[in-house]
C-alpha cells in the first residue's frame, strides 16, 4: 500500500510516518514537504494509494487547494489531518471532495481506525460534524454517518454506546475501566455483549463499524482519566 503524506513540518511528518509504518501493515510512504508532490521522494511512476494532506498546507481554512488535488488524484482518496474541530469546515472538505477529515483533537488509534475506514472504500467524517449542512446547502452524505447510531448500535445500552465510542477512540481496556470506575473484568463482559450484538469478533471490526455508524468517539476523555489516575497515584 502506497500513502502520500504533504506535510511541511518535519517532526510532525516524522511522528506521521512512525505511526503509520506501527499502524498499518506493508505501508511505502512518500513524503513531501511542499504542496507540489513533485518534491515527494521515491517513485513518482507508481501513483498512491491514499493521499494525507496537512490542513494548512491544503488552503486552511479556504481549502482552496484541495479540489486541484482531489481531481489530480482521482483514483485515490485524500484525507485531510489537523484541521480544527469545526463542522463547517469538515463538511466543506467533503463538499471538495475529501474522503476523509480528522481534526487535529484526534488522537493516534483513532486515526487509525479512521484511515483504515477511508482505505476499506468508505469514507469519514468526525461525530462533531455529522448531520450538519454545508454553506452551499448541500446535506453531508448518508455514507459519512447518521446524527444517531444506526441499528444494531442503537440497540446497545447508553453504557454500552459509551464504551464502544471508547473503543473506537483508541482506549484499552484497562483505561477504560479506571475512567468509568469499574473493574477491568465489567468491561470485557460488556465487550463480548457489544460484538455479539454487532456481529463482529475483533476490536478493530467493533470501532470499524461504530466510526461508520457515527457514534460519538470518546477515547480522549478515557486516556485524560487514566493519565490523572496514574498522576494520583
Amino acid at each position: 500500500m502506497r500513502i502520500m503524506l504533504i506535510e511541511d513540518h518535519s517532526l510532525v511528518r516524522e511522528g506521521y510516518v512512525q505511526m503509520l509504518r506501527q499502524g498499518l501493515s506493508a505501508v511505502d510512504i512518500i513524503e513531501c514537504t511542499a504542496f507540489d508532490p513533485m518534491s515527494a521522494s521515491g517513485d513518482d511512476a507508481t501513483p498512491p494509494d491514499l493521499v494525507i494532506v496537512d490542513f494548512e498546507m491544503v488552503g486552511g481554512g479556504s481549502l482552496s487547494r484541495l479540489p486541484a488535488l482531489a481531481s489530480r488524484y482521482a483514483d485515490a482518496p485524500v484525507i485531510i489531518i489537523g484541521g480544527p474541530a469545526t463542522a463547517e469546515v469538515a463538511v466543506t472538505a467533503h463538499n471538495f471532495g475529501a474522503a476523509g477529515y480528522i481534526p487535529r483533537t484526534m488522537r493516534g488509534e483513532a486515526i487509525l481506525q479512521a484511515l483504515r475506514l477511508v482505505l476499506s472504500g468508505e469514507e469519514f467524517m468526525p461525530a462533531f460534524a455529522v448531520g450538519l449542512h454545508a454553506a452551499a446547502g448541500e446535506a453531508v452524505s448518508p455514507q459519512w454517518g447518521g446524527a444517531e447510531p444506526s441499528a444494531p448500535i442503537a440497540s446497545l445500552s447508553p453504557r454500552r454506546q459509551q464504551i464502544l465510542g471508547m473503543v473506537a477512540g483508541g482506549a484499552p481496556n484497562k483505561v477504560i475501566a479506571r475512567a468509568l470506575s469499574v473493574h477491568e473484568v465489567t468491561v470485557k463482559s460488556h465487550l463480548r455483549a457489544i460484538y455479539r450484538t454487532l456481529g463482529v469478533t475483533t476490536r478493530t471490526q467493533a470501532a470499524r463499524k461504530a466510526m461508520f455508524a457515527g457514534l460519538a468517539v470518546d477515547g480522549m476523555s478515557a486516556a485524560s482519566s487514566a493519565h490523572h489516575s496514574r498522576d494520583m497515584q
